[in-house]
């Protein structure tokens, strides 16, 4: 389910880019920033990284025990699991097309200002077994974003969480 979401809202995003620069090329990719070695996990440029860099269980939403009748009698099953997916856009241009990075951080940004709520009846593409997605900007402190670059094993670059 985490790999449909992401890669569903990674479709979504490189159709909006599409049409709004009337292009035929991808310009978001699902892949991590840095090899394990330390090295760029991706060689092209001119591109927007979706990397998945955490997952934790949404603890505000309360689903509670559900119960099942089947024969007069009753059965407890598992409340669904809610889950926040942490995705960072992160931009790879070359160095003198730091404007390029931050008008595609910017698109970005507007592409979840015009639309945070995803359902099956306003994304005809979301899986079935997705009731809602909600996209939310994570703010984090300079010493957060420190952490997770080094974490990533990157140099900062223009980005949105």
């Amino acid at each position: 389910m985490i790999q449909t979401t992401v890669s569903f809202i990674v479709d979504e995003l490189n159709d909006y880019i599409r049409l709004r620069f009337n292009t035929d090329d991808d310009k978001v990719i699902l892949s991590s920033i840095s090899n394990l070695d330390g090295s760029p996990a991706i060689k092209e440029e001119n591109k927007i990284i979706a990397t998945l860099v955490g997952i934790e269980q949404e603890r505000m939403i309360n689903a509670g025990s559900q119960f099942a009748t089947g024969g007069g009698s009753f059965a407890k099953s598992n409340p669904p699991i809610f889950l926040n997916l942490f995705i960072l856009f992160s931009t790879s241009f070359p160095g003198n097309l730091t404007t390029e990075a931050l008008r595609f951080i910017g698109v970005v940004i507007g592409f979840f200002q015009g639309k945070n709520v995803f359902t099956p009846e306003n994304s005809p593409n979301l899986d079935s077994s997705i009731e809602k997605l909600v996209f939310n900007i994570y703010n984090t402190t300079f010493q957060e974003q420190n952490h997770l670059w080094a974490a990533l094993g990157a140099k900062y670059v223009p980005s949105v969480l």
